[in-house]
């Protein structure tokens, strides 16, 4: 393995244990069995150590959502997404609480605030999918799919690092999508011209 690769891949283990201010550049080069002069000839401070953890993990996260087969519903999709969740847990909690760390840096980039564009992309992907499939109709797809991404990170925070295993995973992604799924359809059902009856 490379020495970055290394401490990157070590950075993200402590981050998503202790977040920001239970990292250190001692405590990388300790995990990672390296000097920290050397951590400090990659990386000139710790932000710019998890800047490059944060952008390592959301590529390798992007290239493996989209290695995911396209399946036929709508309601099959949205238990890919929370199965995709919970399996990379470990690289979803770093870059939530990135995200948490560093906040304010992303709110001046995104126009609604709440979450990073790309977090809730392919939740809203899925909603398009189920209107064009007349499985549910939606009135404010990006307010939606915000809503639902925060759901399915709130579950996978919740549980981490005792993530569920086997026939508990597959109970949990079940009851989160039927959660999920009623709401939409009972949402849809409850407006009428956008508003709420």
């Amino acid at each position: 393995m490379k020495t970055q690769d290394n401490i990157i891949k070590q950075t993200a283990k402590i981050f998503a244990q202790h977040g920001y201010e239970g990292i250190s550049m001692s405590v990388v080069a300790e995990k990672s069995h390296i000097a920290k002069s050397v951590i400090y000839h990659y990386y000139k401070d710790k932000d710019v150590l998890l800047k490059e953890m944060f952008d390592s993990i959301n590529s390798q996260l992007g290239k493996k959502r989209a290695k995911l087969p396209a399946l036929a519903t709508a309601r099959e999709r949205i238990k890919q997404i929370i199965r995709f969740q919970f399996e990379h847990a470990p690289e979803v909690v770093t870059i939530l609480k990135y995200y948490a760390a560093f906040r304010k840096q992303f709110t001046a980039q995104e126009a609604g605030g709440y979450v990073p564009t790309k977090a809730y992309l392919h939740v809203e992907e899925v909603l398009e999918f189920g209107m064009e499939t007349q499985e549910f109709h939606i009135s404010n797809l990006t307010k939606d799919a915000k809503v639902i991404t925060h759901a399915i990170n709130g579950f996978v925070l919740e549980y981490f690092p005792q993530i569920p295993k086997e026939e508990e995973l597959d109970q949990l992604i079940e009851d989160i999508a039927d959660f999920i799924l009623r709401a939409i359809i009972t949402n849809s059902q409850n407006r009428k011209g956008g508003e709420i009856k």
